[in-house]
């Protein structure tokens, strides 16, 4: 007898391609145990030819996790195991070849302040088994976390582990903090640094280093229909040996929304990526004409401050943005 918010379903899905094929099936579900816990489980198997190859490769992703919940604590444990041949095509996998312990424990106190309103310090941590080099990778993040009036918060990580790769293990020690505040009733800033080890991802020639991470978002929002969002992204890499910095990455993105009405929205985003010296440009425009039919139509440029040249038969630097790539789409849903 299942309880509220409880099931249990199964699936298939494939893709065939010439000369070989995917397929994948399987079944999962949820047990609502009592109002504060429950637990979820998924059984996965695929099959995959790949073309040009003969054999059939099997393979199976599994797991089992339970949540607890209340108001005073929060904990969240599961267990994953992903075989090195399981593939699914029609979704997405970032890593196969392991198995995985998850852990979560949150406290909340909600002090007598008003200024402090509640705090929050947890423990979250992953702990993998890596099949291909039979190597433990670890990830353990100690955060304490205070919540203030006008939705502010801020909080401090500190980062215990390693990471494999290529058959190596390298260290992923750190710290970082996060702040936001609704400043004003329309206008909103997050902050987000973070300084740990980091890995160059060359598979035939992977070395250790220092990367640094940071996110700024502002938010204005002068009126219920109109929106933008300015966001700024910045990362870097230095080598352990020597402190050379191999790159820095930075991207500069707004966002800028109007909801004319329930039926019609306009959408632009305008990104300029400073390591590449490309600037992107896209509008949407989408109309619901009834629930669950939706018209988009869109367009989109890519410019960079590159011309070409016929004498040399190459591209060549200029002052000016030049467009390079443009798309215009129609859609309907």
């Amino acid at each position: 007898a299942y309880k509220k918010d409880s099931y249990l379903g199964g699936f298939y899905t494939g893709r065939d391609q010439s000369e070989g094929y995917n397929r994948v099936a399987g079944f999962d579900g949820r047990w609502r145990i009592s109002g504060l816990a429950l637990a979820e489980f998924h059984l996965l198997g695929s099959l995959t030819k790949k073309p040009g190859e003969g054999d059939t490769q099997s393979g199976h992703a599994l797991g089992v996790r339970y949540l607890y919940g209340s108001r005073e604590f929060i904990t969240d444990v599961g267990i994953q195991d992903v075989s090195r041949n399981f593939q699914v095509d029609t979704g997405f996998l970032n890593r196969q070849g392991l198995t995985r312990l998850g852990a979560l424990a949150l406290l909340r106190f909600y002090p007598q302040s008003k200024f402090f309103q509640r705090i929050d310090p947890f423990y979250w941590s992953q702990h993998i088994l890596d099949k291909e080099s039979n190597l433990f990778e670890t990830l353990n993040l100690f955060t304490f976390r205070v919540w203030m009036p006008r939705s502010s918060m801020f909080r401090l990580d500190m980062f215990l582990g390693n990471e494999v790769f290529a058959g190596k293990r390298f260290a992923r020690n750190g710290i970082g903090f996060k702040g936001q505040s609704q400043l004003t009733k329309h206008l909103y800033l997050s902050l987000y640094y973070r300084r740990m080890g980091g890995i160059y991802y060359d598979p035939g020639n992977p070395f250790p280093g220092r990367t640094d991470l940071a996110f700024v978002t502002l938010e204005y929002q002068p009126m219920e229909k109109f929106t933008t969002t300015l966001d700024l992204t910045y990362s870097d890499f230095f080598r352990k040996s020597d402190s050379h910095k191999e790159y820095d990455y930075t991207i500069l993105r707004c966002r800028t929304t109007y909801q004319v009405n329930k039926y019609l929205f306009f959408r632009g985003i305008a990104e300029y990526n400073f390591y590449y010296k490309k600037l992107f440009l896209d509008a949407l425009a989408s109309f619901t004409y009834i629930p669950g039919t939706v018209v988009h139509v869109g367009y989109g440029t890519v410019l960079e401050k590159n011309r070409w040249d016929n004498t040399l038969a190459e591209y060549v630097p200029t002052d000016r943005f030049q467009q390079i790539h443009r798309a215009f789409f129609f859609k309907v849903l």
